[in-house]
């Protein structure tokens, strides 16, 4: 993920797990998060319940593995944007970022360059 929104001109900022991803979120407000829905130990919808509220709601693209409309529904109901299904491709992505952009300048925010929060992979997640 952070690979391909680099080759898109992006520069984001990759959590080591659920702490790193709220203290992150507390001191910068990144307008979109992408929050892998299988992360261990701390599920993708126990962080959206615990992001601190914000001005502006981040916009929360949602990378999952399995299409499962219960699962979509509690993420939406927590504050999920955007479902990205896996495995994912640069133009995935691109189309994420548009359809996120879109949303963002509707709320009257910028969606600049350095601001997207990737969730690592749960093989990258680093022990909490």
């Amino acid at each position: 993920m952070c690979r391909l929104l680099s080759e898109l001109g992006h520069h984001p900022l990759e959590a080591e797990g659920p702490a790193s991803a709220v203290d992150i979120c507390r001191s910068i407000a990144p307008p979109i998060i992408f929050l892998d829905w299988d992360m261990p130990d701390f599920g993708a919808l126990e962080l959206l319940r615990v992001m601190p509220a914000y001005k502006v709601r981040p916009q929360i693209v949602l990378c999952m593995a399995r299409n499962d409309p219960r699962e979509l529904a509690l993420a939406k109901a927590a504050g999920a944007t955007l479902q990205l299904m896996k495995p994912f491709d640069k133009g995935a992505i691109l189309s994420a970022l548009q359809r996120v952009e879109c949303a963002v300048k509707a709320n009257g925010t910028d969606l600049g360059p350095d601001i997207p929060l990737e969730m690592p992979q749960p093989s990258r997640v680093a022990a909490t």
